[in-house]
Order: C-alpha cells, then sequence, then structure tokens
C-alpha cells in the first residue's frame, strides 16, 4: 500500500501555542516534525517480508586460483575486480595478490543489478577481462590452467579501449605503402580460429615450472599498459639485438607465450643471410605466418599458451626476423594489408627513429623471448608496454643462437623485500604495504540516508541526516590490512534533532593504534586515548557528533540542502585514518559499508541503525519495541518498524534524496513494489531515469 501524502494540518494544541512561538517558527520559514506535528502515516499493512533488510547491494563471495598452463600455482599475481554492467567494464570492486597457493579469496558488494563481474589479473601469460558469472552470491574459478580459464569464468570482454583501430589505405601488393614482390603463405593448415594444427608438444610437459618462473620474469619486465621507455628503457637501445641469429646449423622453434590486445594480431617470420640484411621492405622475399590468430582462447581465438611450432632448419650464418601484423586475421586469413610492425625496426612505418622499434629480445635461460607492441607508437593512445603479442624462440642445438648483445632477464627488483615485484606493487618502497582497496570505487562516493524520529515514524522524506562517505584501505603483500582512511561529506540535514554519526567496525577498539580526524564538538562522547569510542567493545568511531556543526545555514535555520527554495549550502568533509596495532585479516572488510548510525537529538542511547544491523554496546535499549520499532532481539529483528519500514538506507553510489516532507514513496514510485517484492523485482528503483521511475519535482537535485 502506498505512503498517504503528508498533512500540513496543524493541530488544536499547536493552534494555541504563543504567537512568540509562532513568530519564531516562520523566522525559519519552515518546522519539521516535532512530535506534535502529523507525520507521513505508515501504511497500516507491512510493506515487505519479513526479514528484508532493504539492501541495494547484495555480498559476493569469491575464490580465484591463478595457474600457468602446466597447472602449477601463480603466486603474487594481482588480481582486480570490476563491476560488468550494460556491456562496460565499471567501477573497480576489489584488489588483491594471489597468496603462495596461487589463491586469492575475499569478497565485494555487487549491486542487485548486476549479475556478473569482470576479473583481470593483468599478468601476461593469463587471460585479461575474465567475465565471471555470479551464481548464488557466489564465484568460484581458475584463471589460467590448460584451458586458460574453468568455473565462473564463461569468456573474456572487450575494454573501452579494443575497438581502436589503425585504418589501412595500403594495396594488396603493398606492405605499409610500399609495393613490394615478397610471397606470403603459411607453415601449415590452421583451425577455424586461425591456431596451427601442426603443433608440437609443450616444452612444459618436461619442464611444468617453466611457464611459472618464465611469467615471473616477463611480467616483472615488461609489465602491462606500463610505458617501457619508463620501467625498462634499457631494453629499447638502438644496438640491442632484436633478432635471432644462428651460429650453427639448426632447427629453430617457436612457441606462443601471451596476448594482452584487443587486436587479433598475426605473427608471421622471414629469414635472410646475416652478412647480407635487408635494406628496405622491397628485400623481404618472403612471409610465412606462425600464427596467424595469435589470441586466446576466449578471446577472439583459441591459442594456448605452450603452443609451438617448428619454423624448419636453418644454416649457420642465417638471421630470423619476425613480424606481426596489426588486427591481421579477419576470420578466415591474414590480411596482408594490415599495418606490419617488423623486428628490424627501421622496416617500419613510424618517422621518428626513436619510435620505429616495435619488439623487444630478451634471453631467459634457454628462451629467447620477443615481446611485440601492435600500435602505430607515434599514436597518442599507444602505450609502449611491449607485451601485446610475446612469443618465445628455441633451437635444436640450443646452443646455436647467438647471444651477442642479446639483453638477459635479471632477478626482478623487489626493492621491498615483500615478494611484490616493483613493477606491481603500488608501495615499492615500503614492505609492509602492497596496494589500496577503495569503497565504492576510487574518487567515488556512496550514500547512506537516515530517518532520526526512531522509534517513532516520522515523515519518511529519507533526508534528516544523509553522507556521503567512502573508505580506502591498504594491505601488505598477504592481503592484510595495515591502516584504512575515511571520507564522509555531509549533504542534507533535514531535520530539527541534532544528530551524530557513528560506524561500528567488526574488529575489536584493542586492535586499532589510533583515530584521527573526527569532529566533536557536543561534549556527550567519551573516547579512549586511541580515538574510539569508550565504553565500546567493538571499535566504534564517531566522525562527528553533531551535523549541525559541519553542514548549517548561516542564519542558523533547518532544513538545509532539502528546499529547493532555499540557497544549496556545502558542508565540511570529515577525512579520517585509523591505523592498526598489526595487520588485520582483510576478512573483517567483508561487509562494508560496516554498521553506520546516527545518534538521535543528541541523545547518546538512541541509535538509529540499517535494518538488521546490531546496536553497539552504547544503544538504550529499553527503545527497543517503544513507538511502531519491531526490534526483537530474540529472533534477531533489528531497526523495522512493525510494518516492516526501515529508519535508514545505504546506496553505493550518490542519491538524490526526496525534498522535505515528501515521502521516498512519493519521489520513487517503484520504491514499494521493490520492498513488497522483497528485493525480487526494481532493484534499479533509485537509478533507472525513465519515465515512470521518479517523480523530479519531488527530488532534491540542486
Amino acid at each position: 500500500m502506498r505512503l498517504q501524502s503528508f498533512n500540513y494540518k496543524i493541530n488544536m494544541m499547536l493552534r494555541i501555542t504563543i504567537i512568540a512561538t509562532i513568530a519564531s517558527v516562520v523566522l525559519f520559514s519552515c518546522t519539521k516534525k516535532i512530535e506534535q506535528e502529523v507525520t507521513n502515516n505508515p501504511s497500516p499493512n507491512s510493506i515487505a517480508p519479513n526479514g528484508f533488510l532493504f539492501t541495494t547491494t547484495r555480498t559476493v563471495h569469491f575464490t580465484i586460483n591463478v595457474q600457468s598452463v602446466a597447472a602449477t600455482a601463480l603466486k603474487r599475481v594481482p588480481i582486480v575486480i570490476y563491476q560488468y554492467d550494460d556491456g562496460k567494464i565499471g567501477k573497480e570492486l576489489f584488489r588483491g595478490y594471489s597468496g603462495t597457493s596461487g589463491t586469492v579469496t575475499g569478497t565485494f558488494q555487487l549491486t542487485k543489478t548486476s549479475d556478473s563481474v569482470v576479473i583481470d589479473p593483468a599478468y601476461i601469460g593469463l587471460i585479461r577481462n575474465a567475465l565471471a558469472v555470479v551464481t548464488n552470491n557466489r564465484i568460484n574459478c581458475t584463471i589460467g590452467g590448460s584451458t586458460l580459464f574453468s568455473g565462473s569464468i564463461v569468456g573474456t570482454v572487450k575494454t573501452n579501449t579494443d575497438n581502436n583501430r589503425v585504418s589501412s589505405n595500403f594495396k594488396s601488393n603493398d606492405i605499409n605503402g610500399v609495393t613490394t614482390s615478397t610471397k606470403f603463405s603459411y607453415l601449415g593448415s590452421y583451425d577455424i580460429y586461425g591456431r596451427p594444427t601442426n603443433l608440437l608438444t609443450p616444452d612444459f610437459f618436461s619442464d611444468p615450472l617453466l611457464f611459472g618462473n618464465l611469467l615471473y620474469y616477463i611480467n616483472a619486465a615488461l609489465p602491462e599498459g606500463m610505458d617501457l621507455r619508463k620501467t625498462n628503457p634499457q631494453f629499447l637501445a638502438s644496438d640491442n639485438a632484436s633478432n635471432i641469429v644462428l651460429t650453427k646449423d639448426a632447427e629453430v622453434f617457436v612457441t606462443f607465450l601471451s596476448e594482452g590486445a584487443g587486436f587479433r594480431n598475426s605473427i608471421g617470420f622471414y629469414s635472410y643471410p646475416t652478412n647480407s640484411p635487408p635494406k628496405s621492405l622491397a628485400d623481404i622475399k618472403q612471409i610465412n605466418f606462425i600464427f596467424p590468430n595469435a589470441s586466446f582462447l576466449g578471446s577472439n581465438g583459441s591459442m594456448l599458451p605452450g603452443d609451438k611450432i617448428s619454423l624448419g632448419k636453418f644454416s649457420a650464418g642465417t638471421t630470423v626476423g619476425f613480424v606481426l601484423y596489426s588486427n591481421g586475421w579477419n576470420g578466415s586469413q591474414v590480411d596482408v594489408t594490415s599495418p606490419a610492425y617488423f623486428t628490424d625496426a627501421f622496416l617500419n612505418p613510424e618517422k621518428d627513429p626513436s619510435l620505429q622499434k616495435h619488439s623487444v629480445l630478451l634471453k631467459y635461460q634457454n628462451t629467447y623471448l620477443i615481446g611485440f607492441k601492435d600500435l602505430d607508437r607515434s599514436l597518442s593512445i599507444c602505450d609502449h608496454d611491449f607485451n601485446d603479442v610475446i612469443i618465445y624462440a628455441s633451437a635444436n642445438p640450443i646452443d646455436a643462437i647467438s647471444n651477442n648483445k642479446v639483453v638477459s632477464l635479471t632477478n626482478p627488483t623487489d626493492t621491498d623485500g615483500d615478494g611484490i615485484v616493483d613493477t606491481i606493487d603500488q608501495f615499492p618502497t615500503d614492505p609492509n604495504r602492497a596496494f589500496i582497496n577503495y569503497y565504492p570505487a576510487k574518487d567515488s562516493w556512496s550514500t547512506i540516508a537516515f530517518e532520526d524520529k526512531w522509534p517513532i515514524f516520522g515523515d519518511y522524506d529519507m533526508n534528516d541526516v544523509v553522507v556521503n562517505y567512502n573508505y580506502s584501505w591498504v594491505s601488505n603483500a598477504n592481503n592484510d590490512v595495515v591502516e584504512m582512511y575515511a571520507n564522509f561529506q555531509p549533504i542534507a540535514n533535514g531535520a530539527t534533532f541534532q544528530d551524530g554519526f557513528g560506524i561500528q567496525f567488526p574488529f575489536s577498539s584493542s586492535s586499532v593504534t589510533s583515530v584521527t580526524g573526527a569532529s566533536a564538538t557536543a561534549n556527550y562522547i567519551k573516547f579512549n586515548n586511541n580515538g574510539t569510542e569508550a565504553g565500546q567493545t567493538n571499535a566504534v568511531i564517531i566522525p562527528f557528533d553533531n551535523m549541525r556543526s559541519i553542514l548549517s545555514y548561516p542564519s542558523g535555520a533547518f532544513f538545509v540542502n532539502t528546499d529547493m527554495n532555499l540557497p544549496k549550502v556545502t558542508g565540511t568533509t570529515i577525512n579520517m585514518k585509523i591505523s592498526f596495532t598489526s595487520p588485520i585479516d582483510i576478512g573483517y572488510f567483508d561487509n562494508v559499508p560496516f554498521n553506520p548510525f546516527i545518534i538521535s537529538n543528541l541523545r547518546r542511547g538512541f541509535e538509529v541503525h540499517l535494518p538488521g544491523q546490531l546496536p553497539t554496546a552504547l544503544a538504550d535499549k529499553t527503545q527497543f519495541g517503544q513507538g511502531i520499532d519491531a526490534t526483537n532481539t530474540t529472533i534477531g529483528v533489528y531497526y523495522v518498524t512493525k510494518q516492516n519500514y526501515p529508519w535508514a538506507i545505504n546506496f553505493t553510489s550518490p542519491f538524490i534524496y526526496p525534498i522535505e516532507r515528501t515521502s521516498i514513496a512519493d519521489a520513487y514510485p517503484y520504491f514499494l513494489k521493490w520492498a513488497s517484492s522483497g528485493g525480487t523485482q526494481f532493484n534499479d528503483w533509485f537509478i533507472n531515469t525513465s519515465i515512470g521511475y521518479r517523480n523530479t519535482n519531488l527530488l532534491y537535485t540542486k
């Protein structure tokens, strides 16, 4: 049943109030919710099923196993989980590293309108942007292994930049606009996705640890999305070797290792006498395609790390070069009119010689890694990371390849010794810190909105206290949290009461070293020496004890930022830091936003929490069951009315709240339908801007 519209009639007791009081009320333009006023009366019937908590998100538990293609555990792999809505990768939900067993576990909050997320390891040798489906609020999956992905992962998605294509006006007998007589061929047949069918036994069959170790080194050398000119500029020196030079008769092999591109790139090779190198593109007489479509399985291709092929036998004194055709696979064959980038840099099309290099050659044990960049390096969108496709060459005999001027990979740099190499460590010089998690996302805000009349109903405009907030926490290499930051923006104070605001955490007060940044002006809160509230078992912080001290009109008038006819006021943002006595388990952060509450009208015991959340040790439990409160500690019911209305709602994005004295059900017509369905319908009631979802004239939109 719909809430009744607010009744502005003043009862008989107010009509006989003295003239001075009436004048004072007129001076402030309006009054609100003093207990003698008529309120937006609640529906006499229950608006929601028992146990419905009015949550706009759900907690998703995940277990992600990270493995090499040889099924060996990969430790210290960065894992980032993103929201995925309407075909687009959204905000970051989680960040961490796989442990020594190759596993990362945790939780994140996902909007109820979403049923899938993107998991991105950003690690060479693993698929990027894996699409995972959430089932029963869980994700269980493996990234890597013999099939590249399994479990909850169903494939990959394109990033927002994957559709950047490089146009080509080259003729069919041109290479990069130069007319040549080059002949093109394939080393053998290939499947419908461009994967060769004449593959050899992968090297990891004889050396299972090879790929894991190789990936560790190459990820430090060519980190994803990082400009190589800044991370390892020595790899780009002009006199470094770039091709495979044979000093003995040998059979040469090439193994596919990884790809990190949105393009369907093609890899080929060419050869020439070492003492008679080409002078121009016209001297490239033959290009043989090794991998017609060097794209991972599930990412517009079917390649797997370890796919190995023989290029054939070559005489001593032969040089083997390689070429990448950018987005060359057209679905059935290689389009040789696509831009071509050669390991002989001078053959490439950039006019600036410093940008002509499109590959690096790096030696690891008996393998020779070649990393490619697949974009014109003079373009502003080029990231210069040289890992769009990575292959490695080897030979039989193994010493047939010259090491002259070949850069050898050295032990990755880990300055702080925490097990996270510098290139993927957000705090490379601090052994106690490795990365940061954000809620709801970096540079984003969530909103929590309260009614402050508990245990009485009020007008249900959900604007008595409106606070935007976000959190960030810093973790070490073991994913344990060492410190956290909390920021609170007062947005609206549509109340005559003076309300405080607190957060109850699941960890103990004794685990906290210090809390800084709170606003304490009303002198009714007692604090421990570490800045947490005294008398509590769990850690409780009080960001502000009186909202009026951080958000108010200069005149002292009530109802700040709830009346469209009055000016908007910007309050004081509270920035807090919480330090811990020792790192705490990240599991304590499973249920952000923790347990926020307001303290009604400076009465410490009068706490107003989200539905289902426990009171603190200082709550006045004698108020439970008073008025229209239906709290029943025996059966675990907290902070809902007898009609199952909440006094607070949390949102993971900024919430546009109703104007003064307007019920949330009038401002958002699908609110009650959402509630009555128990959250199974109209989960987008507050974010959908389609006709019928909101009454804009009843919302505060300044």
